[in-house]
């Protein structure tokens, strides 16, 4: 199986592309964003900006996908993964669907970065994507990867050069800008952290315990070494496809349900559910993306009427964790697998065990690779979100996740920076369906930003 960097990614990025594929989806027009939803103090205590880094490996990546999605050997490689994950009996029926509908993806793409150095705000994209459905959902693991640990370096650099406030020592500095290059002796030291990270994790819950840092990670080697390591210590499974292809851990380890984007694809909650069931029926369904008690109870009654087979397990990404949980465990009659993630730590499942919250299953990531207070200071905390997406007739839509403490502005987005009032202005209308940002490189760390 030939390794092709646009799949070393998370499962569930590979997940949601099949049932793109499945369900005349992947061609779909639709855009996606890489933003931060707030600044994060043990970055910048100043809590106002952070510095951009990363668009040279961005660009870099985009290329690379360009020529590996084109060649005849990604298909396959790709069908090799996601053969042993799809559920339903027609397997075969799957395979020449599959076939017919691949020879119809279209290649193309549109994508914008920012540039380093960019001053970057709350909910401002500083990466847009604008093309078919399935290629911007498979880049979203990488490239958010790639920005993230390099933004929060440049930021901290930035603050101790200009002489603003900045907790980190000149040896703190020297240890987590190793981290960033790959530096061996810095490497060894967070290797060390993981170790104890990960055992620490596994001795605080005996329920079903994966591993998803990947698109969090500071850098690629760290999500691989991250991911390595908590299998080494127990846990039950990773969604890093990359060391897989590498041939560090069996095919039975990985693994990804859908995210938020899929379910948001839909004019409805239930058309993806609906969806989701013709090619993987009997796994995992996420529903916290707008209502969390309104989807349990909206599968249940599908599951009685026969329209879906009935989910292994829910899964609920979203604060408060313990309060869905009893709801939707109640819903269920104790019949129901259910799946808890989103910032998991050994406090939360320490919580969940005293308290006998009911869940069979946890995923554990950002606090897993930044529970080290040191290294927390390269977690910038982007997130990258479908905002928008195109349907056959030319309709626009622009839903918007309604998940606590997950905001953003839905839709493609212009923006640009006036220099005459230092104002940012975000067009989240954008009539024109552009993506790029003007002036940008221009702004101030006291620029003020305007969404209209």
């Amino acid at each position: 199986m030939k390794n092709f960097e646009t799949l070393n990614t998370d499962f569930y990025q590979i997940s949601m592309a099949m049932a793109y594929i499945m369900d005349d989806k992947a061609n779909e027009t639709t855009g996606f964003e890489g933003f931060i939803r707030h600044i994060k103090t043990a970055v910048n205590p100043n809590e106002n900006f952070y510095i951009f880094d990363g668009a040279d490996d961005i660009e870099r990546f985009i290329n690379t996908v360009k020529t590996e999605i084109v060649d005849p050997e990604f298909k396959e490689t790709f069908w090799s993964l996601i053969e042993p994950k799809i559920t339903t009996d027609d397997k075969e029926g799957i395979r020449k669907t599959f076939d017919k509908k691949w020879a119809e993806l279209v290649f193309d793409f549109e994508y914008t970065v920012v540039p380093n150095g960019t001053i970057v705000f709350p909910l401002v994209p500083v990466f847009q994507y604008k093309g078919p459905k399935i290629w911007g959902q498979l880049i979203e693991t990488y490239a958010t990867n790639i920005y993230n640990g390099k933004t929060a370096l440049a930021t901290i650099k930035y603050l101790k050069e200009h002489g603003d406030t900045v907790f980190v020592t000149d040896e703190e500095l020297e240890f987590i800008d190793g981290i960033i290059n790959n530096n061996i002796d810095s490497m060894l030291k967070y290797e060390k952290i993981l170790r104890k990270t990960a055992k620490s994790f596994r001795d605080s819950t005996d329920k079903v315990l994966l591993e998803a840092a990947f698109r969090r990670c500071p850098t690629k080697a760290t999500a691989d070494m991250a991911s390595s390591i908590a299998i080494q210590n127990g846990w039950d499974g990773t969604s890093n496809v990359s060391i897989f292809l590498k041939n560090w851990i069996p095919a039975e380890k990985i693994g990804g349900t859908m995210a938020h984007a899929f379910v948001m694809s839909y004019d409805n909650e239930n058309d993806a559910f609906k969806a989701w069931d013709r090619v993987f029926p009997g796994t995992t369904m996420l529903i916290d993306t707008y209502d969390v008690v309104n989807a349990a109870k909206s599968i249940k009654q599908m599951v009685d009427n026969g329209e879906i087979t009935k989910p292994n397990e829910l899964r609920i990404d979203s604060d408060p964790l313990d309060e869905y949980t009893k709801q939707v465990d109640e819903i269920w009659d104790g019949k129901m697998g259910i799946f808890v993630s989103g910032d998991m730590d050994t406090n939360k499942f320490e919580h969940f065990e005293t308290m006998n919250i009911p869940y069979t299953k946890a995923m554990a990531g950002t606090k897993y690779v930044y529970d080290s207070m040191i290294v927390e200071k390269l977690n910038g905390g982007f997130v990258y979100k479908l905002v928008q997406f195109e349907d056959e007739s030319g309709n626009i839509f622009k839903p918007e996740k309604k998940a606590n403490g997950k905001k953003n502005y839905a839709g493609l987005k212009k923006c640009t920076y006036d220099e005459i009032t230092d104002t940012l202005l975000v067009d989240c209308i954008n009539p024109n369906n552009e993506i790029g940002f003007i002036n940008i490189d221009k702004m101030t760390p006291t620029t003020k930003v305007k969404f209209i």
